[in-house]
C-alpha cells in the first residue's frame, strides 16, 4: 500500500513541477519537492522506519505540495479535484483517517487563499462564488461517500470474520472429533493385538496361528491408519512440530522393510533399497517422521505399481549445518497426469483411472509426507507421467551426531565378490536399471570389487579366474546350476537372493538372503566371521523353556523376533521401550534379553544399565544381546564395552542367531533334534553344470573409480 501511495505522489509531484516551470512560479520549489520525494523513496527502500511514521511522512509530502499549489490564484478551482483524488487514494489504500484530514486541509487552504493571502486578486462574483460552493460540496460529498463505503466495508469484514470463525470452529470440532475417535480406537486395537499375541504364545495349530497372525496384522494396519489421521490433524491445524533426537538411518530402513514384509505390500514386485554406505551413521532430527516419510512413499509407490518394481535411493549432501538427507523413490507404476499431479496434496485424494478401485487406504499418504517435510523445513519434488511411473524426491536438513560411515566392511582387502544375475529375465527394463544402479553404488561406496556375469556358462570361468570369497546369485540362476554351485570349494560362500518362502535343497551349503536385496544384510554377512559349516546341518537347534525378553520400539520388529525365537521353543516376552523393559524385569526373571539400541526417551544401553543395577542383588543371571540394525564397523566392540554379552544385527540371519545363542546360553539349555524334511523349491530348469570355457569370462567388474 505504501508503494502504491508513493508512486501516485511521484506522478502528482512530477505534474506540479511541470506546472511550476511553465507558470514560472518559484523555481526553487522544484528542487525541494524532488528532494522530499527522494527522502520518501529512501525511507521505503531501507524499510527500517515504522509503518505509521512512513504513512505520515508521505502524507506530509502530499499536503506540502497541495498547500503550495492551492495558494496560487490560477489553481483555486483545481484544488477540489486534486484533493478528491488524494482522498480516493487514501480510501483505496485503507488510510481512512487521512480522508477527513485531507478535506480539512482543502477548506483550510481555501480560507487562507481567499482571506489571508494578499497576492491573490480574487474577484467575488456570482460565478466565482458558485464555483467555489460547488467545489466545496463535491469535497463534502466525497467525504460522505467515503464514510458510507467504509461502513459497508467494515460490515462486510465483520460478516466475513464471523463466517471464517464459524467455519474454523466447525473445522476444529471435526478435527477434535477425529482426534478423540482415533484415541478411543487405540484401546480396542491394543486389546486385539495384545490378546492375539497372548493366544499365539500357546497356540500350536498351524491354521489357527495363521488366522491369529492375520488378525494381528489387520490390527496393526488399522493402528497405522489411526496414526495417519492424527498426523494429518496435526498438519491441518498447524500443530505439527519436528523433534530432534539421534537416530540411525540403517535402523529406520530395516524397520520399513520389516513392516513391508509383514504387511505383504507389493507382493510380486521388486523392491530395491540403495542406501549410501558412506553417509553419517547417526543423524540428529526427527527419526520417527523420517521413517513415516519413507514408509508412506514406499507404500504409495507399491500400491500404484502393477508390475516391475520400486527403487529407493537414500543419500546425503554435505552442508554447513550438517547434511541434507535425500530420499528418492522411483516406481514403474501407472503414473499420473498433470491434473492429478496438481491435486496429490489434497486430503483423501486418489486420482481416477482405476486407482481408487485398485488400492485401499485413506488417501492421506502424500499430504502427510508434504506436511512432515514442511515441518522439518525440507522440500519435496514429484515428477510423473501417465504410463512412465513416478519419481518423488525429498530433501530434509539434518545435523550429524556421528560422522563414521553408516556401513563399512571390516577388511575389504580380503574380499572378492562375484554376482550372477540375468537382466533379461525382468519384463520391465527399468528394474534391470534399478539393480545395476544399486550394485554399482554399493561397490563404489563400500570400496569392494564385484565381478558380474550374465550367463550360466560364464560362472565356472568366473570361479576359475578370480579367487572369489562370496558369490551372490538369484534363486532362478541358482536352480539352473545347483549341482555345480553346491560342489564349489568351501572357501566360496554362495549366497542365494530369493523371495520370501524360498528353501534350498536339504543340507545345502548356501545361505539364503531374502529380498529386498540391499546393502545392510550384505555388509553384516561380509563382516560376520561365521562359516557355513559351523552349525550342525543335520540337526535342528532348540532352546526349550528359555525365557527371553525382546525390547524394541517397533511392533513389527517385536513380532518378527517373537516368531523366529518361538521356532526354538523359547518362552518369548516383549517390551516396547526401555522403561517398559525395566518395569517387566522388576517382577520377572529372564535368561536372555534382546535389546534394541536406538529407542526414544531411553536407548538400549541406558536401559540395560538400569536392568543390571536392578538385578545386582539377585542370584539370577541373564545374558544381554544388542539387537540392532547397526552395520558400522566396530559396533560389536562398542556394545561389549557397554555391558552387552553379544551383538546381533538386523535383519537376523539364522546361522548368526544360532552362533550367538550357543555362545550366551549354557550348553545345558540347548538341545538338538533331527530336522524335518524340507521340500525344496522345484527348479525352473534342469540342474546342469556349466560347460568349461577356454576364454576369459564376460565379466563386468564394478569397482570404485580412482579419486
Amino acid at each position: 500500500m505504501h508503494l502504491i501511495v508513493l508512486i501516485c505522489l511521484s506522478a502528482m509531484a512530477a505534474a506540479l513541477c511541470t506546472e511550476i516551470i511553465l507558470m514560472k512560479w518559484e523555481q526553487w520549489m522544484v528542487f525541494q519537492l524532488l528532494g522530499e520525494l527522494a527522502v520518501c523513496f529512501a525511507v521505503h527502500v531501507i524499510g527500517k522506519v515504522p509503518a505509521v511514521v512512513e504513512k505520515w511522512l508521505y502524507f506530509a509530502l502530499a499536503m506540502h505540495g497541495f498547500i503550495y499549489y492551492g495558494l496560487h490564484e490560477s489553481s483555486i478551482y483545481m484544488a477540489a479535484p486534486i484533493i478528491i483524488a488524494l482522498m480516493t487514494l487514501y480510501f483505496v489504500t485503507g488510510s481512512y483517517d487521512l480522508v477527513n484530514i485531507s478535506a480539512l486541509f482543502y477548506f483550510g487552504v481555501m480560507i487562507c487563499s481567499l482571506v489571508f493571502v494578499p497576492k491573490l486578486s480574487f474577484q467575488f462574483t456570482a460565478e466565482s462564488i458558485t464555483r467555489l460552493v460547488v467545489n466545496s460540496l463535491l469535497v463534502l460529498l466525497a467525504v460522505y461517500i467515503a464514510k458510507l463505503l467504509r461502513e459497508r466495508r467494515r460490515s462486510e469484514q465483520r460478516e466475513t470474520a464471523q463466517m471464517i470463525e464459524k467455519l474454523e470452529e466447525e473445522n476444529r470440532r471435526t478435527e477434535d472429533f477425529l482426534t478423540n475417535v482415533s484415541h478411543e480406537l487405540r484401546t480396542p486395537i491394543n486389546a486385539v493385538t495384545g490378546l492375539t499375541a497372548v493366544m499365539l504364545k500357546n497356540e500350536t495349530d498351524s491354521v489357527k496361528r495363521e488366522n491369529l497372525l492375520s488378525v494381528r496384522k489387520a490390527g496393526y494396519r488399522l493402528f497405522n491408519q489411526i496414526e495417519d489421521i492424527l498426523d494429518y490433524t496435526e498438519i491441518d491445524t498447524g500443530r505439527m512440530t519436528a523433534g530432534e533426537d539421534s537416530y540411525m538411518i540403517t535402523s529406520l530402513v530395516n524397520d520399513v522393510i520389516t513392516e513391508n514384509k509383514m504387511n505383504d505390500v507389493g507382493a510380486g514386485l521388486e523392491l530395491i533399497f540403495d542406501v549410501d554406505a558412506k553417509m553419517p551413521s547417526v543423524l540428529i532430527g526427527d527419526g520417527k517422521k523420517v521413517k513415516r516419510i519413507i514408509t508412506h512413499l514406499v507404500e504409495n509407490a507399491l500400491k500404484f505399481t502393477e508390475e516391475g518394481g520400486v527403487y529407493v535411493r537414500i543419500y546425503t549432501i554435505r552442508k554447513q549445518y550438517g547434511v541434507n538427507l535425500c530420499i528418492q523413490v522411483r516406481d514403474t507404476g501407472i503414473g499420473m497426469d498433470a491434473e492429478s499431479l496438481s491435486k496429490i496434496t489434497e486430503r483423501f485424494y486418489q486420482s481416477s483411472g482405476g486407482r481408487e478401485r485398485k488400492v485401499g487406504g485413506l488417501g492421506l499418504g502424500l499430504p502427510i509426507v508434504y506436511g512432515m517435510v514442511s515441518a522439518m523445513e525440507g522440500f519435496i519434488h514429484v515428477e510423473s507421467g501417465v504410463g512412465t511411473g513416478t519419481t518423488v524426491t525429498v530433501s530434509i536438513p539434518q545435523k550429524i551426531s556421528d560422522e563414521s560411515a553408516a556401513m563399512k566392511i571390516s577388511d575389504p582387502s580380503g574380499l572378492c565378490l562375484g554376482c550372477y544375475l540375468i537382466p533379461e529375465k525382468y519384463k520391465i527394463p527399468q528394474v534391470k536399471k534399478f539393480y545395476n544402479e544399486m550394485i554399482a553404488n554399493t561397490a563404489r561406496e563400500l570400496d569392494i570389487p564385484i565381478h558380474r556375469v550374465f550367463a550360466a556358462d560364464e560362472v565356472e570361468t568366473l570361479v576359475s579366474t578370480y579367487r572369489l570369497t562370496h558369490l551372490f546369485i538369484a534363486a532362478e540362476e541358482y536352480e539352473s546350476a545347483a549341482d555345480y554351485l553346491e560342489s564349489l570349494d568351501d572357501g566360496i560362500q554362495v549366497i542365494v537372493v530369493a523371495s520370501a518362502g524360498y528353501l534350498p535343497r536339504k543340507n545345502s551349503r548356501v545361505k539364503v538372503l531374502y529380498k529386498p536385496f540391499y546393502a545392510l544384510p550384505v555388509v553384516n554377512m561380509l563382516n560376520s566371521s561365521v562359516k557355513s559349516g559351523e552349525p550342525i546341518h543335520n540337526m535342528r537347534m532348540l532352546c526349550p523353556d528359555v525365557r527371553v525378553l525382546v525390547v524394541d520400539d517397533e511392533p513389527m520388529n517385536r513380532m518378527v523376533a517373537e516368531g523366529i525365537l518361538k521356532d526354538y521353543n523359547m518362552d518369548v516376552h516383549t517390551a516396547g521401550s526401555g522403561a517398559e523393559a525395566i518395569e517387566i524385569c522388576q517382577n520377572e526373571e529372564f535368561d536372555l534379553i534382546l535389546m534394541d539400541h536406538m529407542m526414544p526417551e531411553m536407548d538400549g544401553i541406558e536401559a540395560l544399565k538400569q536392568i543390571r543395577k536392578l538385578k545386582s542383588t539377585s542370584k539370577d543371571t541373564f545374558a544381554a544381546v544388542a539387537f540392532t540394525a547397526n552395520a558400522v564397523s566396530g559396533a560389536r566392540e562398542m556394545f561389549l564395552r557397554e555391558g552387552f554379552d553379544e551383538f546381533l544385527s538386523k535383519p537376523v540371519e539364522t546361522p548368526e542367531l544360532e552362533r550367538v545363542l550357543r555362545k550366551v546360553l549354557p550348553k545345558s539349555r540347548i538341545k538338538y533334534m533331527d530336522k524335518p524334511e524340507e521340500q525344496p523349491v522345484q527348479p525352473a530348469t534342469q540342474s546342469v553344470k556349466p560347460a568349461v570355457q577356454s576364454v576369459q569370462p564376460a565379466t563386468q567388474s564394478v569397482k570404485p573409480a580412482a579419486q
